[in-house]
């Protein structure tokens, strides 16, 4: 068995740098939610996740994830959203539609808003 092992061709060098494109530590701050909120999968994405909240409204739901939202709008417009814009996704969705508020899944934050 470990005769045939070496009868295998040698595996090919792995890639310089890092195997995948890191975000860069800006993508994460308000500043950069803000700026993809008003592109065109921004808008796209938060329309959605509105409409899918207030659905879930109007279904009787006790509570209603925001996280799981965003999880869905990713894969239903295969499109990225930073996982960091999911609190302020939540933010905006209970500033816009106030009956939401007390569904929406939402969590203190020991940073404030840059």
């Amino acid at each position: 068995m470990i005769e045939q092992l070496a009868l295998l061709p040698d595996a090919a060098d792995p890639p310089t740098g890092p195997l995948a494109d890191p975000h860069p530590a800006a993508s994460g701050t308000y500043s950069a939610y803000l700026e993809w909120l008003v592109t065109e999968d921004g808008i796209r994405a938060f329309i959605w996740v509105e409409t899918m909240a207030l659905e879930q409204l109007a279904a009787g739901a006790a509570r209603i994830s925001p996280r799981t939202l965003v999880a869905r709008a990713r894969d239903r417009f295969k499109i990225g959203i930073n996982d960091h814009y999911t609190p302020w996704i939540a933010d905006d969705l209970v500033t816009r539609q106030p009956a939401l508020l007390e569904l929406v899944e939402r969590r203190k934050r020991k940073k404030a808003k840059v």
